[in-house]
């Protein structure tokens, strides 16, 4: 590597962009199987809940990425709290995406959300602390 300098945006990209888009496949098979057992089936409704899992997913790995640089040694524990205090705002940003994109009943898409949110939650802890 003699004569090329090390570029950290060029380096966090290459480390961030295998996993993320693991994560994005994760999280939509988790949601659209969420989605399909709890009743929404349209064409509409799926292309929706996979359109805001699209906008949202990528933004919460960013956070994961950054906070597990930031605070490497951090134990499992406060990890989890808060990566769980931030899944809740991405299920209150979620409602409000898939209340606006499917034009359905608040209460349905907050459920909706909520238990998706809970689901790939689960899953992506299923995955990172087997």
């Amino acid at each position: 590597m003699h004569g090329q300098t090390f570029d950290p945006l060029l380096w966090f990209l290459a480390v961030y962009i295998g996993p993320a888009a693991a994560a994005l496949g994760l999280t939509l098979l988790v949601e659209l199987s969420v989605a399909l057992a709890m009743g929404w089936r349209t064409w509409n409704d799926l292309t929706g809940v996979a359109a805001v899992s699209v906008i949202t997913n990528p933004f919460f790995v960013l956070c994961v990425y950054v906070l597990l640089l930031i605070f490497r040694d951090l134990s499992p524990l406060p990890l989890v709290l808060f990566l769980a205090a931030l899944e809740i705002v991405i299920v209150l940003v979620e409602w409000r995406l898939l209340r606006w994109a499917l034009k359905k009943d608040s209460r349905r898409t907050v459920l909706l959300s909520a238990v998706m949110n809970a689901a790939s939650f689960a899953a992506g802890l299923v995955v990172h602390f087997k």
